[in-house]
């Protein structure tokens, strides 16, 4: 579950920051590039299942490209069919999700290990940690950027057109994952807390349980 915040592949480990500064001048466009890492996500990370470790680094990344372009092609033809706008608005950037590295690092991380219900539920949260990112990023750009969310025009009367530019993603992504960073170090110092106190009553416990003993004794 790290992949959502703690770990998030875009915003804490910088992982497909392209697609996302480019081409998240959108939700819609954001949803695009959601569906094309989720359809991606699937077959690159099972892969990893049947390989051995002893086989070459450079076969591994040989079989996950080649599972993401076989993927792609389902993936675009889904797309064009409900988003043929937004296919083609996101233009490069989608296939590039098909091959970045998100779905390869995972499935190299897994490699040789045969921990199936743990993969799917990491495999998920990545999805859903990039998916998280971009319409996080998307959301900014497209309300301040155009005014609108969706496609709905919002009515705010004034739009940073600056935003919808790669500029304005470099801006926003930046924006987003410092304030995830500070999210991680309070959370942190909460959890630090929290076993602080936890200590300190296990020991005051002790200490009641011996001064109990004793009057017991007594």
């Amino acid at each position: 579950m790290h992949g959502l915040f703690s770990k998030n592949p875009v915003l804490i480990k910088g992982l497909a920051l392209a697609p996302v500064i480019v081409a998240s001048t959108t939700m819609k466009n954001a949803l695009v590039l959601s569906i094309g890492m989720a359809i991606t996500m699937i077959p690159t990370t099972l892969i990893s299942l049947f390989i051995k470790r002893r086989q070459g680094y450079w076969l591994h990344i040989l079989l996950y490209m080649l599972c993401a372009a076989l993927s792609y092609i389902p993936a675009a033809l889904l797309i064009r069919q409900y988003f043929p706008t937004e296919m083609g608005l996101v233009g490069i950037y989608l296939p590039m999700v098909m091959v970045n590295s998100i779905p390869i690092t995972r499935a190299q991380m897994f490699v040789g290990r045969r921990k199936r219900g743990f993969l799917v539920v990491d495999m998920i949260f990545q999805v859903l940690g990039f998916t998280l990112a971009i319409f996080l990023v998307a959301a900014i750009r497209e309300f301040f950027g155009a005014g609108t969310l969706f496609g709905v025009d919002m009515g705010t009367g004034f739009s940073m057109q600056t935003l919808l530019y790669p500029f304005g993603g470099f801006f926003v992504v930046a924006f987003f994952a410092a304030l995830f960073q500070k999210g991680n170090e309070l959370f942190k110092r909460l959890m630090n807390r929290l076993d602080e106190v936890e200590e300190e009553v296990q020991a005051e416990m002790e200490e009641f349980e011996k001064f109990k003993g004793k009057e017991e004794r007594g």
